[in-house]
Parts: structure tokens; sequence; C-alpha cells
């Protein structure tokens, strides 16, 4: 007799978000992104991209969602997707497999205690035939990715650098991470243990003996008005009735042989006109003929239902977590491949201690404004091939981010659509990539996690309310500090802007000051460059170990009037925004002049 399935127990499950630690999720998570910071930094855009499917959205969101704040955990992610992106062939298969993982994660014990015996042994020989394919297919994946070994996980002294594209030179070695090793240890010891080796031997017998009854024929008995009085069970046969019906032979009607011939045979539709109930003929002497029949498949079924009892201790529960973990990291897979192949550096970011609180990323780019010059579609539906590959990529400007020692809060200053939004949100999705344990846009990073993310973008005025869209502002600003440490991220983009330029000017600096004495990790975009131009007296003024730091969007122009989109490091340029803008709408001085001379108005002198 076959054993009884040791290995398949609740708690072996392998987790590949989570090491065996964490296997509940929350005590390694920071605060969870509000909904108002995931529309500001478009992360929506992002979740698309990762899940082009709708079921996997949810699954997807909630690691992006609930920042991991752990490096323990990140690096256990980080390890996984390094797996995946030197193991294409591993990737795809896994990838080939995840629609028969979801049909396994889709049967329901609740469903199956409440019916007939028939329909438990066809819905458990269902199960176990998926559960058969997916083991055999990942023992083959993973025995194809190479040698398994305890001690090769990546470390942060190789990390922060952009990664080649494709495996390394010589293949791509033993796998690195524990969890990806931990399920191919465990789908090894599973296709050797004797219970499923039992097992793949007796299915085919055990489904071809259920499969074998195709139809079945039925005498019934007619009184002298041809009206049916008495049915009995004639055959159970192996292949489906095919002969001609009465009507046919009668009067050559066109009748689907594979239809009955008369309402005698057959059984409405749930929701049908005329059913009384769903699945109930109308007919009631059909009802005991059915139910009779029913029984008579049962007993058919009942040699099958004996032998599965062999193995009620297999199940595929320890696979279930696949189902909603695998599409985050066959996602990010596509992602980055998408990325690279239009130009555009990614990379494994190096994990600071936290009281460092630092992000320093080179040449990093917003992932949304690539996925839009992409055509939105992203990764979901192009190959990663170099054809046409560089139209994202060209449209990309990057920049460098630092936070850090010698400046933590941020003045961002420039003209209107010059990239200050643009930036603000590349720093907040990149932040969410770094924590979910993925790759970041930029060619080299190093980053701290932080213990939550906190947004401030303009909104509509809230018309209902009585405080007005400056008193919705501060109310919000409130918010903020009421829940942020020094280990946040503050984005503050064009934050007092509905109140007059003197007003708002001594509320940013009472704000920069609290951003300052409590040492965050922040960047306040906005118009008021007299803010910036004065950040020496507020270091002087405040205590603290965050320097405010001034930095300036669009500031070099490749030709006179166009925008680079660079952010760089500087003072405000005060009045050469309102000439940059001048320039590009042709209204400076010198272009008006040539306007008018061209036209005739004025001579050339002048005049």
């Amino acid at each position: 007799m076959p054993g009884k399935g040791e290995f398949w127990r609740m708690d072996d499950r392998t987790s590949l978000l989570w090491p065996p630690a964490y296997r509940a999720g929350e005590a390694a998570c920071g605060a969870e992104l509000d909904a108002r910071c995931v529309r500001d930094i478009g992360l929506a855009a992002l979740v698309d991209a990762l899940a082009p499917e709708a079921a996997d959205r949810p699954a997807v969101e909630q690691v992006l969602l609930k920042l991991c704040s752990d490096p323990e955990v990140i690096r256990y992610r980080q390890a996984v997707l390094e797996d995946l992106l030197n193991r294409p062939g591993l990737a795809a298969r896994l990838g080939a497999l995840l629609p028969a993982i979801k049909t396994l994660a889709g049967y329901d014990r609740r469903w199956i205690k409440e019916r007939n015996v028939l329909a438990e042994v066809a819905w458990r020989l269902g199960e176990l035939e998926t559960f058969v394919e997916i083991v055999q297919q990942l023992a083959a994946a993973f025995a194809d990715a190479g040698p398994l070994t305890s001690g090769s996980q990546t470390t942060d002294s190789q990390a922060g650098v952009q990664e080649p594209d494709g495996p390394p030179q010589g293949g791509p070695g033993p796998l690195g991470s524990e969890a990806l090793r931990a399920l191919s240890l465990k789908v090894a010891a599973i296709a050797q243990d004797p219970a499923f080796g039992s097992l793949v031997r007796e299915l085919p017998g055990l489904l071809a003996q259920l499969r074998a009854t195709a139809s079945v024929t039925i005498g019934v008995n007619l009184n002298e008005r041809l009206q049916p009085v008495e049915a009995t069970l004639l055959a159970v046969n192996d292949q489906k009735f095919r002969g001609q019906s009465l009507l046919r032979r009668l009067f050559g009607a066109d009748i689907d042989e594979w239809q009955g011939i008369a309402p005698l045979h057959g059984v409405p539709q749930s929701g049908a006109a005329g059913a009384p109930y769903p699945g109930v003929p109308n007919d009631p002497m059909l009802v005991p003929l059915f139910r009779d029949l029913a029984l008579v498949l049962e007993k058919a079924a009942l040699p099958v239902a004996q032998t599965l009892k062999h193995y009620a201790g297999i199940n595929g529960d320890f696979l279930a977590g696949l189902r909603q973990e695998l599409p985050f990291y066959l996602g990010a897979v596509r992602l980055i491949g998408w990325l690279r192949a239009r130009g555009l550096p990614v990379c494994r970011p190096e994990l600071a201690p936290a009281d460092e609180r630092v992000c320093y990323v080179r040449e990093s780019y917003n992932v949304d404004l690539a996925l839009y010059l992409g055509g939105r579609a992203g990764p979901a539906g192009a190959d990663t091939g170099t054809a046409g590959a560089t139209s994202a990529g060209s449209g990309v400007v990057t920049n460098d981010i630092a936070f850090g020692p010698e400046g933590r809060i941020i003045i961002l200053t420039g003209p209107n659509q010059g990239g200050k939004t643009t930036y603000i949100q590349a720093i907040g999705l990149l932040q969410v990539l770094a924590q979910a344990g993925l790759y970041v846009p930029g060619r080299e990073a190093r980053i701290c996690p932080v213990d939550g993310i906190f947004s401030h973008f303009p909104v509509e005025e809230n018309l209902a309310g009585a405080t007005g869209r400056f008193g919705d502002e501060a109310k919000r600003l409130h918010e903020i500090f009421a829940r942020v440490t020094r280990h946040s991220l503050v984005l503050l983009n064009e934050s007092l802007s509905s109140t007059s330029a003197g007003e708002s000017f001594y509320v940013g600096q009472d704000i920069l000051r609290a951003l300052r004495l409590l040492g965050v990790r922040a960047i306040f975009s906005t118009h008021l460059h007299e803010l910036a131009a004065g950040i020496e007296e507020l270091n002087r003024a405040e205590p603290g170990d965050s320097r405010i730091v001034s930095m300036v969007a669009s500031s070099v122009a490749q030709e006179p009037g166009a925008r680079s989109f660079k952010v760089v490091f500087g003072p405000p340029l005060g009045r050469s925004y309102a000439r940059e803008i001048a320039l590009r709408y042709g209204v400076s001085y010198d272009q008006l002049r040539a306007l008018l001379q061209e036209r005739g108005v004025l001579d050339r002198t002048g005049g």
C-alpha cells in the first residue's frame, strides 16, 4: 500500500516573498501606502505593467503597497528575482506552469463536501492530475536550472550595479535564493516519495476507469397512448451513442446526433425558461429517472473512490502561495527585460542601514514615463527584443538622486512643465520598487528602507467643505506630521500654492524647519524660490542633522528655450524662469522685435 504523503502538510508551504521566520508578513512591513499617495506617485501604471491580468493585480498591489522595511526580507526577494533573471529558461517554464497552478488553487474543498460521490471522485481526480503535472514539470525545470547550493546568495558588495542583459558568461551557476532552493528541494522530495510514485502509476488507470462511462442505454416502456411508464438501465457504455434517432429515421429531420430525440433526455440549463428549479427536468417522470441514473454512475465510481482513499493525505496546499507570488516575480522579469531592451538602466539596489537615511541613485528615471512613452502597454504585450526597442528610452531623461548627510531635505524649484513632478514621482516609485525587493531604475543605487511614504500633491478644492483649499492643504499637512518619523519619506509637490506668496512663504519656512528638526528625508517642490534662497539661514536657525539643499529643474538647455528636464543641485534661478518661458513661446524682447521687423511694422533699424 502506498504511503500517506507525509510531505504534504499545511505548515510546509514555501513562500517566495517571506523567509520562514516571517510567514505572517506583518512584522516585516512598514506603513501601508494610502490611496492619496498611490495616486500622487502614479503607482497604478506600475501595477498594470507588473500584472496585466486583472486577477493578478490584488496580489501585486498588496506587495507594493505594504512597504517592507526589513532588509532580510528585501534581500530574500532580491535573490529570487536575480535567480529568475539569470535563468530565463526557468522563468519561462514557471510562467508556462502558472495556469495549471491557478487551476490547482481553484479546487475548493468546501465546495466538494456538499456533492455526491461521483462529483467528488471526478473533482479529486482532476485535482490530483493537475498536481502531478505541476510537480513533474517543476522537478524537471529545477533539474535543468543547475545544481543546488546553500551559500551562493549575492552579497550587497555585488549589488547596486546594473545587471548584464542575460545570465553571466559560463552559465547561471547554482541557485542563489533560499526560497527557490527550498522549493526545488521540496518538489524533488515529493517526486521521489513512494506515495507520489504510486499515484503517478495508478492515476492514468483511475482516470480511464472513470472516463470509460461515455453513455448509457435505457429501455423505456410505453402505455397505449405512447406515454413512458417505466424505464430500465440496460447498459453502461464506453463510447458515446451515435445511432440514428427515431425522428431522423421517421422524418429524416436534421437533428444533431449529440442531442436527445425529445425532451425526455434533456435537462434545461440553469435559469432556462420553464425550468422550475435550476438543473431539474420539466417532466416529473424524469426526476426519478435521472436520480436513479446518478446512483448507478456513483456505484461505477465507488472502486475509484476506494483507491483514492490511499492518497487522502496528498494535496497541493504547499503550492498555494505560488498562485499569488509567481505573477509578481514574472511581471518584474518582463518589466526589467522591457526596460533593458530600450536602453534604460536597471540595477539591484544595495540596502543601507536604516539609521543612515540615505538614497543615492545614479542615472535614475521615472518608470511611469518610460511606460507612457512606450505606449502604456509596456511589457504586457511586447517582447523584450531590440527591434524598435529604443523608442521608449529615447525620450526618457535620467537624473541622479541623492539624499544623505550633505542634504536630506531638497527644495526643488523650476518652471512649470520643467520636470519637477516627474522627478518627485520617480523618487516615490523607486522607493516602492526597492522595498518590494525589485530592481530599481538606475545604473547604481544605495537605498535605506523607509517606514512610510507621505505625499502632498495639489488637489481640487473640496466644495462641500468649509475650510477652503488652503484649509484643506493645511489639514493634510497636519495629518502627515501626525504620522511621519525620521525614517520616513515626505514628497511635497507645490504645497501651499493656494494662498498668497507672502503667506505661503512663512508657512513653508515653518514646514521646512519642522522637517529639519525631525531629520526626515523630504523633497519640497515649489515656485517660492525665496525659500531656496534662504536655505543657509534655515540650516543655521534650526538644529538637526538633515540639511536643507536646493535643486533646480530644467536649468540646462540644449538650445535656447528648450528644456533638458535635468534636475541638478544649485541655487534658484529667479527671473531666468520667466526668461526661459518667454524664449519658449517667442515673447522675449529680441524675438518680438525680429517678428515686428519681419511684418514690416518696424524698419530694420528698429524705428
